[in-house]
């Protein structure tokens, strides 16, 4: 009877395990994958001054980099100005003006994109110069985006200097730096 216990023991303990091993490889498994599906966004590390009919703007350029499309993309800029004495600081943020600050959708890249959708230039026409005079005021650029599949949303910023302002454009596609 003893022995009839012990085999009956050792086949629960044996289903147990493999149920928990199931459980925990397939828990792993689909944590890794989903931590995999978040927006990979690139930001380019400077700002274009730009003049388009007789006006100045400033562009910023970022590219998804995600193997798919992404989703409910909103940028915001801001100037970052510290304040306050040595025992009470704290950084002043102001909004500044950027054009089309909300993007309903950015798609992956594709080799038959002629035009580079997956890459976008973001403008503003404040002045940045003026903003920038300071040297301790930063730009704080933030991009806020979801993933096609898993829905998780990546927040990504980007601070810039005035020495991040370049004269010039950003070349069409996946190039960051300014020509």
């Amino acid at each position: 009877m003893v022995n009839f216990m012990n085999q009956h023991m050792e086949i629960l303990t044996g289903i147990i395990v493999g149920i928990g091993s199931s459980f925990t490889a397939s828990i792993g498994f689909l944590w890794l994958y989903i931590s995999k599906k978040r927006p990979k966004i690139l930001i380019s590390p400077h700002i274009s001054r730009t003049t388009f009919s007789g006006k100045q703007y400033f562009q910023f350029k970022f590219v998804n980099k995600t193997r798919s499309p992404i989703y409910d993309i909103k940028v915001n800029l801001s100037s970052a100005t510290p304040t306050g004495s040595i025992n009470n600081r704290g950084i002043m943020y102001k909004y500044l003006e950027i054009k089309h600050p909300n993007l309903n959708y950015v798609p992956k890249e594709d080799s038959k994109d002629d035009y580079n959708l997956h890459a976008r230039r973001l403008w503003s026409s404040d002045d940045f110069d003026e903003i920038l005079e300071d040297e301790n005021v930063e730009l704080q650029l933030e991009i806020i985006a979801r993933h096609d599949v898993s829905g998780l949303t990546s927040i990504l910023s980007k601070n810039f200097t005035k020495n991040s302002i370049k004269n010039g454009e950003f070349p069409s596609g996946n190039e960051l730096l300014i020509k």
